[in-house]
């Protein structure tokens, strides 16, 4: 069954094992689900696909009802017969860029020579390796609706990536990407259905939240996410809660310094790296000497420690008493906040970690 929400099914045919490719099987799918309009791909393997294109698949594809066929943009560079053969109505024009684009400009390039394909829908897809890529990203596509010319996507690649496809479909991408389940991701940073429906309430979320989100090396992994949106739609509010993965704070703190975030939580192993970018820093990050929580007030970054007090609580609820003994293990930023909060209540602690120094 398919969502109601969901209008469109990828059928990835390179995915295929070589035996359910050569049976022909696939070329019923069409007919088994009424109501959706199926988009055949076969991804090469240059761009991120798997075994090469058997020769004849894409005119059976259309054949056999799919609405659209995807044609990679270097099978038309290089005139390659059968993708120039699938009629430009038909034809989802992409490129996979397998390497990060050295800046805007680069894409931009990219992009131009894309567009001068006719299709019924453009697609272009970069690896994002560095955050600034979504920035890149997101204001290409503005660009290019804001020109009104043939209908596109555009999204970067990688966990790093997930924020583009999500803003990318608030800001008019005419396809977002899901993947049915966790495990059946067809790409890094993909959302599943359940995610876009469930956690982020697309297509109902309106289309200018208010954005907050979660900074981490791999935050793509927390329940942040999934617990903040749930809040905010108890609470009636319009806002959107977001990983942000990111090996480098800075361009997620750009993102907040600019406006276009409203509050960050802030996961390791940046909560003693964003301390530069406060301007006014609460009692608790001062005491702790790192930040889990950023927001901006009156114009300036705000910083707080939530950690030490739901780290004093904690001990509290165990009953610990002055002179108990405490075993800490970890020197990061979290483990700084138990460290205060222990010592505040007098406990005697003994802290283990794999770097002495840091330790110290």
């Amino acid at each position: 069954t398919v969502p109601a929400e969901v209008s469109l099914v990828e059928l990835r045919a390179d995915l295929l094992t070589p035996e359910e490719a050569a049976s022909g099987g696939w070329t019923t799918l069409p007919a088994q689900l009424p109501g959706v309009e199926w988009i055949f791909t076969w991804r090469s393997p240059r761009e991120g696909g798997g075994a090469p294109r058997p020769r004849g698949v894409l005119a059976l594809a259309l054949e056999s009802g799919f609405s659209a066929v995807d044609v990679e943009e270097d099978e038309l560079e290089r005139g390659e017969a059968e993708a120039s053969a699938v009629p430009p109505e038909k034809r989802w024009v992409s490129r996979h860029r397998p390497d990060p684009p050295a800046g805007p400009g680069d894409l931009l390039a990219e992009w131009t020579a894309l567009r001068r394909r006719p299709a019924a829908l453009h697609k272009l897809v970069v690896l994002a390796q560095d955050f600034r890529v979504n920035d890149w990203v997101l204001a290409l596509g503005e660009d290019a609706r804001r020109e009104g010319a043939a209908p596109c996507t555009l999204f970067a690649d990688g966990p790093i990536g997930h924020v583009s496809r999500i803003l990318g479909y608030l800001r008019g991408n005419a396809v977002t990407y899901l993947a049915t389940a966790p495990g059946e991701e067809t790409a890094g940073g993909q959302p599943t259905i359940r995610q876009a429906l469930a956690v982020y309430q697309l297509p109902n979320l309106p289309p200018d939240p208010r954005l907050y989100g979660v900074l981490g090396a791999r935050a793509g992994a927390s329940r942040s996410p999934e617990l903040h949106n749930h809040a905010f739609r108890l609470c009636g509010e319009r806002a959107l809660y977001l990983p942000l993965p990111s090996p480098d704070p800075a361009p997620v703190l750009a993102w907040l310094a600019s406006g276009r975030l409203r509050g960050l939580s802030v996961t390791m192993p940046h909560k003693q790296a964003v301390l530069a970018a406060v301007e006014r820093l609460e009692p608790g990050g001062a005491a702790v000497g790192a930040v889990n929580t950023l927001w901006i007030e009156e114009g300036r970054v705000h910083g707080a420690n939530t950690d030490l007090e739901a780290a004093a609580g904690a001990l509290v609820e165990l009953k610990a008493a002055p002179g108990d003994p405490v075993a800490l293990i970890g020197a990061g930023g979290a483990a700084a906040a138990v460290l205060h909060a222990a010592v505040s209540l007098g406990l005697d602690c003994r802290l283990y970690n794999r770097t002495p120094a840091r330790a110290e």
